[in-house]
Protein backbone atom coordinates (compact mmCIF):
# COMPACT_ATOMS: atom_id res chain seq x y z
CA UNK A 1 0.00 0.00 0.00
CA UNK A 2 2.91 2.33 0.59
CA UNK A 3 3.57 2.30 -3.17
CA UNK A 4 0.28 4.05 -3.89
CA UNK A 5 -0.89 7.58 -3.24
CA UNK A 6 -3.64 8.30 -0.76
CA UNK A 7 -5.60 9.82 -3.63
CA UNK A 8 -5.57 6.53 -5.53
CA UNK A 9 -6.53 4.54 -2.46
CA UNK A 10 -9.43 6.88 -1.71
CA UNK A 11 -10.70 6.67 -5.29
CA UNK A 12 -10.92 2.89 -5.36
CA UNK A 13 -14.50 1.68 -5.46
CA UNK A 14 -15.26 -1.75 -4.03
CA UNK A 15 -17.93 -2.56 -6.62
CA UNK A 16 -15.60 -1.64 -9.48
CA UNK A 17 -12.81 -3.79 -8.02
CA UNK A 18 -15.21 -6.73 -7.65
CA UNK A 19 -16.37 -6.38 -11.27
CA UNK A 20 -12.80 -6.34 -12.57
CA UNK A 21 -11.80 -9.32 -10.42
CA UNK A 22 -14.85 -11.28 -11.58
CA UNK A 23 -14.07 -10.38 -15.19
CA UNK A 24 -10.47 -11.58 -14.82
CA UNK A 25 -11.66 -14.80 -13.17
CA UNK A 26 -14.00 -15.42 -16.08
CA UNK A 27 -11.00 -15.00 -18.37
CA UNK A 28 -9.14 -17.62 -16.29
CA UNK A 29 -6.55 -15.19 -15.00
CA UNK A 30 -4.62 -17.01 -12.29
CA UNK A 31 -2.47 -14.10 -11.11
CA UNK A 32 -5.09 -11.63 -9.91
CA UNK A 33 -3.37 -11.28 -6.52
CA UNK A 34 -0.14 -10.27 -8.27
CA UNK A 35 -2.02 -7.66 -10.28
CA UNK A 36 -3.60 -6.32 -7.08
CA UNK A 37 -0.18 -6.05 -5.46
CA UNK A 38 1.73 -4.55 -8.37
CA UNK A 39 -0.93 -2.78 -10.46
CA UNK A 40 -3.59 -1.73 -7.98
CA UNK A 41 -4.25 1.40 -10.01
CA UNK A 42 -5.75 -0.77 -12.78
CA UNK A 43 -8.65 -1.38 -10.43
CA UNK A 44 -9.35 2.35 -10.32
CA UNK A 45 -10.17 2.29 -14.04
CA UNK A 46 -13.93 2.26 -14.58
CA UNK A 47 -15.01 -1.31 -15.30
CA UNK A 48 -16.53 -0.52 -18.70
CA UNK A 49 -13.32 1.21 -19.79
CA UNK A 50 -11.21 -1.61 -18.34
CA UNK A 51 -13.25 -4.17 -20.25
CA UNK A 52 -12.96 -2.24 -23.54
CA UNK A 53 -9.22 -1.82 -23.10
CA UNK A 54 -8.85 -5.50 -22.26
CA UNK A 55 -10.65 -6.57 -25.43
CA UNK A 56 -8.53 -4.19 -27.52
CA UNK A 57 -5.31 -5.50 -25.97
CA UNK A 58 -6.43 -9.09 -26.30
CA UNK A 59 -7.12 -8.49 -29.98
CA UNK A 60 -3.73 -6.81 -30.42
CA UNK A 61 -2.02 -9.85 -28.85
CA UNK A 62 -4.00 -12.47 -30.82
CA UNK A 63 -6.25 -13.46 -27.91
CA UNK A 64 -3.24 -14.21 -25.71
CA UNK A 65 -2.97 -11.02 -23.69
CA UNK A 66 -3.40 -12.60 -20.25
CA UNK A 67 -0.97 -15.41 -21.04
CA UNK A 68 1.64 -12.96 -22.29
CA UNK A 69 1.03 -10.62 -19.35
CA UNK A 70 1.57 -13.52 -16.96
CA UNK A 71 5.05 -13.87 -18.45
CA UNK A 72 5.69 -10.11 -18.55
CA UNK A 73 3.43 -8.08 -16.30
CA UNK A 74 4.83 -4.86 -17.78
CA UNK A 75 2.31 -5.45 -20.59
CA UNK A 76 -0.40 -4.40 -18.12
CA UNK A 77 0.93 -0.86 -18.41
CA UNK A 78 -0.70 -0.72 -21.83
CA UNK A 79 -4.00 -0.24 -20.01
CA UNK A 80 -2.83 3.31 -19.28
CA UNK A 81 -2.51 4.25 -22.95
Amino acid sequence: MENYSNNLLQNLETDNIKKIIQFLREKNCDYIEDILEDYLDLFAIDFDIFQTKFYNLNKKYNNSFLKLASENMNLLEEFYN
